[in-house]
């Protein structure tokens, strides 16, 4: 069984974070290897609030996912995933 490629999308809440898998060993032996791991912090932006803003921590997610994206194409410039995995709750809740 071939490595696979697994493309990890995080933004539960104020930090984006983008990472690049190898995983092997299939469903009986699953192992996993970090390959590359971007993480954008959101701290200063939400410190003059004392806490989270979600609708800010939003915006940013939308402003950072395609500069970590782009960081991580440069490095990888063939990468083709076979598997994206994104968050999925809990986290900010946006209206």
């Amino acid at each position: 069984m071939r490595a696979m490629k697994v493309l990890a999308i995080e933004t539960s809440c104020d930090e984006t974070g983008i990472a690049l898998l190898e995983a092997t060993g299939g469903l009986r032996a699953p192992r996993f290897r970090v390959l590359e791991s971007l993480v954008a912090s959101q701290i200063k932006i939400h410190a003059p609030f004392g806490g989270v803003v979600p609708n800010l921590a939003k915006r940013e997610h939308l402003k950072n996912l395609p500069v970590l994206f782009e960081k991580l194409r440069k490095k990888y410039p063939s990468l083709a995933p076979d598997l994206i995995t994104v968050t999925v709750g809990p986290g900010l809740k946006h209206e």
